[in-house]
Formats: C-alpha cells, structure tokens, sequence
C-alpha cells in the first residue's frame, strides 16, 4: 500500500510552443489572472487558497504560492504557482498530468513537503536569500547566476527564497565556486556597504511527470468529477494563453455504452424531424457561432474564432 505524504507541484502556466513570445510581465499578468479564475472565492480568509475543482478529487490540497517564477537557460523566465497535496505519490502524479496537459506543458515537477514522499533522485540545491530591494533586483541576480552557470535551474521557492537546482548531476564546478562569485559580486558593487546573503546547501528529492507519462495517468479519467476537473482546467487556460492548438487534446473516450445510448438518441431525434419528400423552393441559411469569448489581452499573436454565415436557395423538389 502506497504511504501518504505531503507533496509540493510546481506549476508554470506559460504553454510550451509559447515561451519566450511574451515579455515576462505579461506572462505574470496571464498567470494570475488565471489562479484567481481557478482559486475558491469562499474560502475564509484565515485558509490557504484552493483550486476549487480539485476539492472533491483532493480535499487536503491548498496553494502555497500563487505567482512565483522558475529561470532556465532552455526555457527562460516564467510564472509558476505551488500547490501542496497531502496524498500519495501516485495522487500527485495523475493531478500533475492533469495540470500539464490541460496547461500544454512539457513537464511538471514534483518535490516532497517535510522530507515525505517523492522517489526521485537526490540532487543539490543552493539556497539564497536577502533583504531584496525589489522584484527586478531579484530576478537580475538570477540572471547573472545563471550567466556564469547555464546548467542550473532557479526558482523562488514557497518561503521566499531563491534556489539553484543543479539537477545535471554532472557540474564541472561546486557550489563553493558560486558563492564565490556571488561574494565577489557583492564586493564589487557594494564596497561601502556590503550586504548580507543567506547561503545553504541542501539535498533534494524531485521527480518530472513528462508528456510521456500524461496519457498512461489519465487513462483512468474514468470519474465524471476527473473529466470535468480536465475540462475546466484547459477551458480557463485556453481563454487566457490563445492555446487553441496544444490545448485540443482528446479525452480518454467514454464507455461504449454510453456511446450506443448517445447514438440511439440522436437517430431518434432525427427521425422526428425528417424533412418531407416535397418542400417548397425557400432559402437556407447556415451560421456558425462561436460561444468561446476572445481574450487575447496582450496577446498580440492570438486568434480569435468568428461568425460565418452562408445563404443559399434550395429549389423544391418538383424543380429537380
């Protein structure tokens, strides 16, 4: 029997075939606008935030963070969000292939909560932490870092802090060279008055459910209430990122039951509204509308769907 644990899943919203298209700002802007469309408006106020269409599928789940970042030198700089889970592995995985496929995303990171859980290899994370000026003072830090050590994935974790992940497990270099660079940084630029950084060493569990592993997870979407969660999850984010075209994936199909139930009704229906053999001459008209809105915000390569009409005259019967 699989033991339960506390598990953290990192969650970007930025579709995979649309990094780098928008400017960081944007991106965040979309990202939070979706969490809020997402997040259960009557939770108190004292509570962590939850999806609401997890809790029937996950009770015990709340977001940690809702607007973060992640910074790779493959990917770039983009928005994330935490949610933690108290659950087992196998729950976590299948919610983190419902989040990357309904999200198009190429993978989504599962870490463990109070050393719990996840089977991953261990690697090394580098803490850093300081009495930031502001959001751009952090994210150039990270971007020098990242300059000198292209192998290395950063992110602002749930308290706060930056860390360094060094998942390569194959460096050429130690962690004692970045803190070197990063003290010699703060020399340089800080000569009257030197900060103070938070410096740690850890060793950290992860693991990646990667598109491989989204179709074998959600074969078991098998439950209306797992369906339905699926839905909403791409509908939300289908509005906000224009991800029309990785965001059209199908659905485990439903039972052939259902199917032949579906059929049998759809044949009657038609068969009660047969068009008579002879009709008088009269003009058809087919219109096609879309009820999906269009929020391309600042989405400058957006499409939206349009309203097409076609008439034409259909002779009767006697004229044929």
């Amino acid at each position: 029997m699989t033991s339960k644990g506390t598990f953290l899943i990192q969650i970007a919203s930025v579709p995979g075939n649309q990094v780098g298209q928008r400017r960081f700002e944007q991106c965040r802007y979309l990202h939070d606008l979706l969490v809020n469309t997402l997040i259960d408006q009557n939770e108190e106020k004292d509570r962590k935030a939850q999806i609401k269409v997890l809790s029937k599928l996950v009770p015990q789940h709340k977001i940690v963070l809702r607007s973060g970042f992640s910074q790779t030198t493959q990917w770039g700089l983009e928005p994330n969000m935490f949610i933690e889970i108290h659950g087992d592995e196998h729950q976590a995985r299948i919610i983190s292939a419902l989040f990357g496929k309904a999200f198009c995303q190429d993978g989504i990171g599962i870490g463990g909560g109070g050393g719990s859980g996840v089977e991953g290899q261990k690697h090394s994370v580098l803490i850093v932490n300081k009495n930031w000026t502001n959001e751009n003072e952090r994210l150039n830090f990270v971007s020098m870092i990242l300059q000198h050590y292209p192998l290395l994935s950063a992110q602002l974790d749930i308290n706060g802090q930056l860390a360094f992940h060094d998942y390569s497990m194959q460096s050429l270099y130690s962690f004692n060279d970045i803190i070197k660079l990063i003290n010699n940084n703060n020399n340089n630029n800080n000569k009257l008055n030197r900060e103070k950084y938070f410096i740690e060493e850890r060793q950290m569990k992860s693991e990646l459910v990667d598109q491989t592993e989204y179709e074998n997870l959600l074969m078991l979407l098998e439950s209306s209430h797992m369906r339905h969660t699926f839905n909403i999850l791409r509908q939300a984010h289908v509005r906000l990122f224009s991800g029309y075209a990785c965001a059209s994936l199908t659905l485990p199909s439903i039972s052939l039951k259902r199917r032949q139930k579906r059929y049998e009704q759809k044949r009657d229906k038609y068969d009660k509204k047969k068009i008579l053999s002879y009709s008088p001459s009269h003009l058809c008209s087919l219109i096609f509308i879309s009820h999906q809105p269009c929020m391309c915000l600042t989405d400058t390569n957006c499409f939206c769907h349009y309203t097409l009409a076609f008439t034409t005259y259909i002779p009767s019967s006697s004229h044929l």
